[in-house]
C-alpha cells in the first residue's frame, strides 16, 4: 500500500514539473518560485525554495553550456 501512495506521489510530481517544463519561456524562475510557494502553502520557507529555484536555473544553464543536453 505505501508503494501505491508513492507511486501516485511520484506521478503528481510529475505532473507539477511538466506543466513548469511547459511554460517556461513565459516565466522567470523567481515568479515560478513565488506561485509554487503560494499553491503549496510553503510561507513559511519561502526563502529556502526561491533559494533552491534559483540553484536549479543556475545549474541548467552551466549544463547546457558545457554541452550535456546536445545528442
Amino acid at each position: 500500500m505505501e508503494l501505491t501512495g508513492l507511486l501516485e506521489t511520484l506521478k503528481d510530481t510529475t505532473a507539477t514539473l511538466e506543466d513548469f517544463i511547459n511554460s517556461t519561456e513565459s516565466k522567470s524562475g523567481e515568479k515560478y518560485a513565488e506561485e509554487y510557494v503560494k499553491e503549496n502553502q510553503l510561507e513559511y520557507i519561502s526563502d529556502e525554495v526561491k533559494k533552491a529555484f534559483k540553484a536549479g536555473f543556475i545549474y541548467r544553464g552551466r549544463q547546457e553550456k558545457a554541452g550535456m543536453f546536445e545528442k
